[in-house]
């Protein structure tokens, strides 16, 4: 089991959504399960 991940950036416009979606793709092909959720 992976340990949890968080993305953060003190602004909004910094990539947060870009990056996130990219390594879940990535996480994914390699047959991760991947649970995203948003706070906030």
């Amino acid at each position: 089991m992976l340990k949890p991940l968080i993305i953060a950036a003190p602004a909004s416009g910094s990539g947060k959504t870009t990056v996130t979606l990219g390594l879940m793709a990535a996480l994914r092909r390699r047959g991760v399960v991947v649970a995203p959720f948003k706070v906030g």
